[in-house]
């Protein structure tokens, strides 16, 4: 079988759906060889984390990233140049990795993951343009894909609430963390970032991109309010900005606490592995998600872990974490 996964999709900085596409293709890699299975993997050009990829199986096909990063011109990219691929190789399936996917694919089945639902359930969370697309495109999976991936069975309810069709093909496949992968000299790392960040204290942990729905603007008043009765802790919040981060940044700058909350930016890999390792607490309050990794990943680090009791978290965390009311 010849397989097309559309990996142009993904974002240079790997966050929740960059590691969980990143992840698929290297477990993909590690599957049963012995099947004949052909991939072709259509990727950025500026996208490098598959360089020295070992597996011949596989085919990487780059496209220009200062064109098709574009939203615009990526519609093209998805409805003219994939299917012409399609035909070129004569694909039998193309996956779609995240919501939209090409309507004319020959003989090809179409999978698409779709990861949440909020551009129908907090559509004040996104830029009006991303709202509508992404609604759009849900929509016609729900008619045309041949399988529909999510990763939990929240959003699978979700996605049959919000479509109006509860079809039998749409398959619940959870995301998974490693057990994390630790350098042998990592307290010295950890000491760099340690000075790196000023961090001196004891340290509560977010994880996650800096926008709304993350919720970040009511821990960070949750932190304020424990800083007056315990003022021995900083809060560190890993993650890219995100739509609407000014909100937040404001905040943290006016906050009686501003001193002890500490912003690092997105971080590589490495380096959130470390900061999840000696954290005393994980946080993460979201409003909403479609599975929420980092609560995985802080729960294999055997981290106490504080989440909400909304959408998959409870689902994802069980009697593992202690499940709070976002709101």
């Amino acid at each position: 079988m010849k397989i097309l996964i559309d990996f142009s999709q993904i974002p240079i900085k790997k966050t929740g759906v960059g590691t969980y596409a990143v992840n698929l293709i290297q477990k993909i890699s590690e599957a049963d060889k012995n099947r004949g299975d052909l991939f072709f993997i259509l990727l950025q050009d500026d996208e490098h984390v598959f360089d020295h990829f070992p597996d011949n199986r596989f085919t990487f096909i780059p496209v220009k990233s200062k064109i098709f990063r574009r939203l615009l011109l990526r519609f093209f990219l998805e409805q003219l140049f994939i299917p012409w691929l399609i035909r070129q190789h004569r694909i039998d399936c193309v996956h779609s990795l995240h919501y939209s996917f090409p309507l004319f694919t020959f003989a090809a089945k179409k999978i698409v993951t779709i990861h949440d639902m909020t551009f129908f359930l907090f559509p004040e969370y996104h830029l009006a343009i991303k709202k509508y697309y992404f609604r759009f495109w849900i929509q016609l999976a729900a008619v045309f894909a041949h399988r529909i991936i999510t990763d939990s069975r929240s959003t699978r309810a979700d996605f049959y609430a919000f479509t109006g069709k509860r079809r039998h093909n749409v398959t619940v496949v959870p995301l998974a963390s490693s057990l994390p992968e630790i350098p042998n000299s990592h307290q010295d790392d950890f000491r760099r970032i340690q000075k790196k960040y000023n961090l001196h204290n004891d340290y509560f942990l977010f994880i996650g991109t800096i926008e709304p729905r993350k919720n970040i603007i009511r821990l960070i008043h949750a932190f304020e309010k424990l800083s007056l009765e315990v003022p021995v802790y900083t809060l560190v919040i890993i993650g890219q900005k995100g739509w609407d981060y000014e909100k937040v940044e404001d905040l943290a700058r006016k906050s009686g606490a501003k001193d002890r909350i500490v912003f690092t930016g997105f971080v590589e890999e490495v380096e959130k592995l470390l900061l999840l390792k000696y954290a005393k607490l994980f946080l993460y309050p979201s409003i909403y998600e479609g599975f929420g990794l980092p609560v995985l990943e802080a729960l294999n680090f055997g981290i106490p872990t504080v989440t909400s009791n909304v959408s998959s978290m409870p689902e994802i965390a069980g009697d593992a974490a202690l499940k709070v009311n976002p709101l």
